[in-house]
């Protein structure tokens, strides 16, 4: 009777937990970040004023028609245009607050660069857009963006040097500005290191506040593995001198370098970017990654889906500080999400499957630096909490510095018989690392020893892994990548209900004010008192 009505209770629970979502979806028709990222403040839900009365027959102030397609279209004695009679070219000026500037036809490139100041103000932007999502504006010149306040939307960069610019060009500022649902291609050629939306500050007055949102970029640079070697055509580049950065549900692929880097090397700390937030994204398919971290401070990365990499799909460098890597789906690839030097490093929460080495006969298992890894922590300190990670051919690699936390995460899959779902690479890191409630299928681990050990064999011999349940099937619901219930534990899982409440949700809510207590689909952690281990907190974990 007891079992029914613990049943019972989570099941409404379950029932609940959907109506609420639902009832927030309906009533809601503003954006709703993930867990962990918070809403910005400026750019995502604001609505562009409707077309004005004086339209098609006249001007009006501060409106500007722009379409260098029709017949009647001229710059002489037409300040502003109108449908009858529009512009030719898009006004390079300073733009008052709450001017709006529609964009048909095109190209328009302004002689190579197209550059404006906005003077918008909280509540009454500066709009640079097309009339709709489906009828865009083209451009073809470099776009400079300066000011304040101002919304850039609805339209089409159309070759490899249509790019988008949020830099301090003459020394300005750029804050508050959002760019949303434009699209950006190119020729998918080597065209040298560019960006197809650079983002960096002056020294002195950094920009902030900058949103990228619903965004369409690709075939920027030549991203086949065949390429001849790096040309960074990045997507989306937070560089230097930037606050609060909102990298937001945007499908960025066929990059020749990352879909998003933040920051740039060897720059002095004071023009580090920092708080920058990548989340809801669908990144895949470039030369290099899909997302590249070096200096730079308070990165979130948060429920993207990164997938089908020839080369690491998430990359840590150049010692960036207080990095969250939270939620996210991470597949296809011959390298998971990796650190090469960072502080303050946290791998949470993350779906990780399908990750191989690229030359099986050239693999050594031995190296610490071997490829087919999902995880892999060097120079850094942090830890790796509630992980799922499945069909790989190494599990997690800890090879220099520390201190580590590992606890949580689900080891399932191994594909090499000699890979390791856990190698510590020698005692200096074993004495910085601490393993516990994590829970491998067949485990292979090598914790310092210089030969591989069960989970037992690591209680005994480092009285680490005390608490992880017994070595045996993780007993997922489902294995097909395709099935909506990939990877989260059935109701027999030694996963369920088995894992411990991990300090580091206390500490990001401490730090940030911000929750990081759901999984990937939502679901708050724990929902019945009791945390399971993995990437997937099931809510009723009774699916039979």
């Amino acid at each position: 009777m007891k079992v029914k009505q613990h049943v019972k209770s989570k099941l409404f629970l379950l029932s609940l937990l959907l109506m609420i979502g639902l009832g927030q979806n309906l009533m809601a028709q503003n954006y709703q970040p993930p867990v962990g990222i918070p809403a910005p403040s400026f750019g995502i839900d604001e609505q562009a004023p409707a077309q004005p009365a004086s339209w098609p027959f006249a001007e009006e102030i501060n409106y500007y028609y722009i379409d260098n397609t029709h017949v009647n279209a001229t710059d002489s004695n037409n300040t502003y245009g109108y449908p009858d009679k529009p512009r030719m070219t898009i006004p390079e000026i300073s733009y008052a607050a709450g001017s709006v500037v529609e964009i048909h036809g095109g190209p328009y490139n302004g002689g190579g660069q197209l550059i404006f100041t906005a003077q918008g103000v909280s509540g009454n932007p500066v709009w640079v857009r097309g009339v709709s999502e489906a009828e865009k504006g083209e451009i073809s010149g470099e776009m400079i963006i300066k000011g304040s306040y101002v919304i850039v939307e609805n339209l089409v960069f159309s070759n490899d040097y249509a790019v988008i610019g949020i830099r301090p060009h003459a020394g300005a500022q750029a804050h508050h500005v959002s760019v949303r649902n434009c699209e950006m291609f190119g020729t998918a050629t080597d065209v040298g290191f560019r960006s197809a939306i650079g983002i960096s500050g002056p020294v002195a007055n950094r920009n902030h506040d900058i949103v990228i949102y619903k965004n369409l970029i690709y075939d920027r640079g030549d991203y086949r593995p065949t390429a001849a070697g790096e040309n960074d055509y990045h997507g989306v580049a937070p560089s230097r001198n930037v606050d609060r950065v909102w990298i937001l549900n945007n499908e960025i692929y066929h990059m020749g370098g990352d879909s998003v880097q933040v920051g740039v090397a060897n720059i002095p700390d004071n023009e580090r970017p920092s708080y920058i937030y990548v989340a809801g994204n669908n990144f895949y398919s470039n030369y290099e990654n899909a997302l590249d971290i070096k200096e730079s401070n308070h990165i979130f990365a948060i429920n993207n889906d990164f997938h089908d990499f020839h080369d690491a799909v998430v990359v840590v460098h150049n010692m960036g500080d207080s990095i969250w890597i939270v939620n996210n789906k991470v597949y296809n690839a011959p390298e998971g999400i990796v650190t090469s030097g960072s502080t303050n490093t946290w791998f949470i929460g993350n779906a990780v499957w399908n990750i191989h080495t690229r030359d099986l006969g050239t693999w050594n298992p031995q190296s610490g630096y071997s490829d087919g890894t999902a995880i892999h922590f060097r120079a850094a300190d942090g830890g790796a909490i509630n992980n799922t990670l499945f069909n790989y051919d190494n599990g997690i690699q800890l090879t220099t510095s520390g201190p580590y936390i590992l606890s949580n995460n689900i080891l399932a899959a191994r594909d090499q018989p000699t890979g390791y779902d856990l190698r510590v690479a020698n005692s200096s890191v074993s004495v910085q690392t601490t393993t516990d409630y994590n829970l491998y299928e067949s485990a292979n681990i090598d914790f310092a020893a210089g030969s591989g050990s069960n989970v037992i064999g690591v209680q005994n011999t480092y009285s680490q892994e005390l608490n992880s349940p017994a070595e045996g099937s993780a007993q997922f619901q489902s294995t097909v990548a395709t099935s909506a219930i990939f990877l989260k534990p059935s109701v027999n899982s030694p996963a369920v209900n088995t894992g411990e409440s991990p300090t580091i949700f206390d500490t990001f809510f401490s730090s940030y004010g911000i929750s990081l207590k759901q999984d990937i689909d939502a679901i708050p952690r724990p929902t019945d008192g009791a945390w399971d281990i993995g990437a997937y907190e099931n809510p009723v974990d009774l699916i039979y």
